[in-house]
């Protein structure tokens, strides 16, 4: 066994302690620090799913108003994937008490996560055989707190990993109707979070100028034409604008008491007391903006640079910073950097090894540690 192959099982191992101790200090006290693994402790279950399913209930995701309304803030494709479920039951016509008290409704979240998971599961699948990363590692994400944390929110980001690890899986593949599924795959993902486009990066760097094409008009008609089917059509457009502005000056703002990524929400949270709430937010955008900045500079870099990991590693970590209202679940956009990571280490990355998997430990593991 090599030296990767020892410290690649040792991960494993303590991964495995790990999240059976955050499993056996969930279950003797329910109500105690693991509980931190989800969001607001389970006090707002399935809130992503059942809330776009109530705004596409009445076909009206957007309703006028003047001062926008930060929770309507998604793509109309979103909105429309989830509209059959609001067929099933007149309580998505009501608040997200109703939901919860529901058994169809329940029952409609539950199907839908399992749908997102296992595709999740073979679009990990896909990847992990490309790259030849065995099962035992690439199952690990799939248990990570950060999944737990997505799982609870029922959050359309698992679908959206799910299509990137698809994309990154067969965007070069040398059978051409799997390249043309992987621009789509990357299209759907953009129409979805927006954020996702980022990865088209891969195809430039290769210059997959068809490829770029079919994904371009792909995301153009995923985005606009959803409008048609909701009330008001493309007129609504300027209203989602002021949504998505309300929005990102409501989540994005580091005072914002969640638990979100970002370098200002960090500084804030660690400098608001003793300091001027005034010098403290100063500082606070000032790390934001620089943290934009590195981000551009990663993705630049990333058109150019040679390895192909590299550049991959680039677009994850310029992207999960870029988002000011992105929660926990962001850092699942790790996921397929992982998986690539897992696979044969290159002799420059060997000297790191060690820190990369302490550093992915870390973020994988379910055991809450602080309160």
């Amino acid at each position: 066994m090599s030296k990767e192959e020892i410290l690649k099982n040792i991960f494993l191992s303590v991964f495995i302690v790990t999240a059976v101790a955050h499993i056996v200090l969930f279950v003797s006290n329910p109500y105690g620090i693991q509980m931190n693994v989800y969001f607001a402790q389970l006090g707002d279950m399935f809130a992503d799913f059942f809330n776009i399913v109530r705004y596409s209930a009445d076909k009206n995701p957007y309703y006028l108003t003047e001062v926008g309304d930060m929770t309507r803030n998604y793509l109309p494709i979103c909105y429309l994937m989830v509209y059959p479920f609001s067929r099933l039951s007149d309580c998505y016509k009501g608040d997200l008490t109703a939901c919860w008290n529901t058994h169809i409704a329940m029952l409609s979240a539950f199907y839908f996560l399992a749908l997102s998971v296992l595709f999740l599961f073979v679009s990990i699948y896909f990847l992990a055989k490309k790259f030849n990363v065995k099962i035992r590692y690439w199952i690990i994400p799939v248990f990570s707190g950060m999944m737990f944390f997505s799982v609870e929110r029922a959050n359309l980001i698992i679908i959206v990993v799910a299509m990137i690890c698809m994309f990154v899986a067969f965007y070069d593949s040398e059978v051409k109707w799997q390249r043309y599924m992987a621009a789509f795959m990357l299209a759907f993902a953009a129409a979805i979070k927006v954020y996702p486009v980022v990865f088209g990066i891969l195809l430039i760097r290769d210059r997959r100028w068809r490829e770029i094409a079919i994904s371009a008009v792909t995301c153009l008609a995923l985005v606009f034409l959803p409008f048609f089917f909701f009330e008001g059509g493309i007129g609504r457009l300027s209203q989602l604008f002021l949504d998505v502005n309300v929005s990102s000056a409501a989540y994005g703002s580091p005072q914002n008491p969640t638990i979100r990524f970002g370098m200002g929400y960090i500084l804030y949270q660690l400098l608001a007391e003793g300091h001027s709430a005034e010098k403290v937010l100063a500082f606070s955008n000032l790390a934001d903006t620089c943290v934009h900045i590195a981000a551009a500079i990663c993705f630049l870099v990333a058109v150019f640079i040679k390895d192909k990991r590299v550049s991959f590693a680039l677009i994850v970590y310029g992207l999960i910073f870029i988002p000011d209202n992105s929660q926990i679940y962001g850092a699942l956009y790790l996921m397929p950097l992982y998986i690539i990571l897992m696979a044969d280490i290159d002799e420059y990355i060997k000297p790191v090894q060690a820190l990369m998997l302490t550093y992915f430990l870390l973020i994988w593991t379910p055991l809450q540690r602080s309160e």
